[in-house]
C-alpha cells in the first residue's frame, strides 16, 4: 500500500472520532444555586483524588469547613469525573478551600462535575451570600 493511501485511511480514521469536552454555564443567582443543590459545602481536600474501580471517575475526601445545608458532616467523599473531558475535577491534598455544589445519588453518595466547584477566592460572592442563610 502506498504512503498516500495509508495517509488517506489514517485521515478517515481521525475524522470519524468525536471530541468530547465539558462546557459549563456561568453560575446562577446564589439563592438558585443554594436551592438547586442537595449539598453545598466550603471544604478542603484531605486526600488526593483516587480512581474508582471500573469507572472513569475519581473520589476525593474533604474536610468540611462550612456545611451550608446543615447536613452535619465533618468530612465528605465526593465523586467526580477523572478529567475535564468528562466534566471532572481532580484535587490534591490541602491544595486550597473550595465551594462545592453536590448532589446525592440513590445510594446517598455525593457527586459533582467540574461545573459545580469553585476555588474560595472566585466564589467569595456566593460564600458571603450563603453565610446569610
Amino acid at each position: 500500500m502506498s504512503t498516500l493511501a495509508k495517509l488517506f485511511i489514517f485521515g478517515l480514521f481521525l475524522s470519524g472520532q468525536q471530541a468530547f469536552a465539558c462546557s459549563c454555564e456561568e453560575w446562577g443567582v446564589s439563592s438558585e444555586m443554594y436551592r438547586e443543590n442537595t449539598a453545598v459545602y466550603l471544604a478542603m481536600p484531605v486526600s488526593d483524588s483516587r480512581p474508582v474501580a471500573r469507572s472513569s471517575d475519581v473520589t476525593t475526601r474533604f474536610t468540611v469547613v462550612r456545611d451550608y445545608k446543615r447536613n452535619s458532616a465533618k468530612e465528605i467523599v465526593v465523586r467526580t469525573g477523572a478529567d475535564s473531558s468528562n466534566c471532572g475535577s481532580v484535587f490534591k491534598k490541602h491544595e486550597g478551600i473550595f465551594l462545592l455544589f453536590a448532589h446525592r445519588d440513590r445510594k446517598g453518595n455525593l457527586s459533582m462535575s467540574s461545573c459545580d466547584v469553585g476555588d474560595f477566592e472566585s466564589s467569595l460572592e456566593y460564600v458571603k451570600a450563603f453565610n446569610k442563610y
